[in-house]
């Protein structure tokens, strides 16, 4: 390195791993930790043809022949990791991998979500606040929490006549999870099958993971960690309703499946229900719904 043939006084070992010399290549696609990283977001095979590339300008010309989604994910990816690479650098402690793949999963659905904002012909239906669904069928909020630490999450879910009524409520804990994007994918599977218990014909189900909605809409390849969950969501939603969609909404709008499913993983219990009648709890999170999005 040039700092070296210099004879200048300067560490200039990788301050993530501590361990090699630091230089672009290193930093983003060779450290023991960005691996971790590039496999986790299932971007292994990337990775290994930017190795391959000669220079910059390969390297980007290999990224915009990438699809859309994974072009994305690659480019904030190499955006966070360098914010953690210099938060490192000053003594920053460095999150769990699991975390900053969570982080970049994040960022990717509210960047897709702005950008779809902007679209004149958008293939994928997306909701700005919740509202009734259409005559006959039943509109079913779902969402996930994903505790990194733990490697455990929790699960919720609204179900909401076409005149704005809940029809039920459930909640529960997940154990055994190693992402964000599985904690979604397997809520997902829990309110379907939660929906084809209440005996549900039509449904259409919201939530806030812009991944997820996509994969199964348009049967997106790219995330292979959670390709079985995926087929699995398809699968029981062709033998348990004549009818379904899938759509995406903001976070916002999403508060009340959130909140249950904040709570599924406060009561540390499979499954929680309300049926018939709904608790007090689940109607004063829907009146909060109501009352914001009304």
């Amino acid at each position: 390195m040039n700092v070296k043939r210099k004879q200048v006084e300067l560490d200039t070992r990788c301050p993530i791993c501590m361990r090699l010399d630091e230089d672009g290549g290193h930093l983003f696609l060779k450290c023991k930790l960005v691996k971790h990283l590039w496999r986790e977001l299932q971007l292994e095979d990337v990775r290994l043809e930017l190795l391959k590339c000669a220079d910059p300008v390969a390297m980007f010309d290999f990224l915009w022949s990438l699809t859309r989604v994974r072009r994305d994910l690659v480019l904030i990816l190499l955006w966070e990791w360098w914010n953690i690479r210099n938060k490192a650098n000053h003594g920053g402690k460095m999150k769990p991998t699991e975390g900053v793949a969570y982080n970049i999963r994040r960022i990717l659905d509210d960047f897709q979500n702005g950008s779809l904002q902007t679209e004149k012909h958008d293939t994928m239906h997306t909701i700005a606040g919740w509202s009734k669904p259409k005559e006959g069928f039943v509109n079913i909020n779902f969402d996930a929490a994903f505790h990194v630490e733990q490697g455990g999450g929790a699960w919720g879910c609204v179900m909401r006549s076409d005149q704005g009524d809940v029809i039920a409520a459930c909640a529960g804990r997940m154990d055994h999870l190693t992402s964000a994007l599985q904690a979604e994918a397997t809520a997902c599977n829990r309110a379907i099958e939660a929906a084809s218990e209440m005996g549900i014909n039509q449904a259409i189900f919201e939530s806030d993971s812009l991944s997820l909605v996509n994969a199964i809409n348009s049967g997106e390849r790219d995330l292979s960690s959670i390709d079985v969950l995926i087929r699995e969501a398809r699968s029981l939603c062709y033998a348990s309703f004549d009818a379904f969609e899938f759509t995406f909404c903001k976070r916002s709008c999403n508060s009340v499946a959130h909140s249950l499913a904040a709570f599924g993983y406060r009561a540390g219990v499979v499954c929680s229900w309300w049926k018939d009648q709904a608790s007090e709890f689940v109607c004063d999170l829907v009146a909060g719904d109501s009352a914001v999005h009304g």
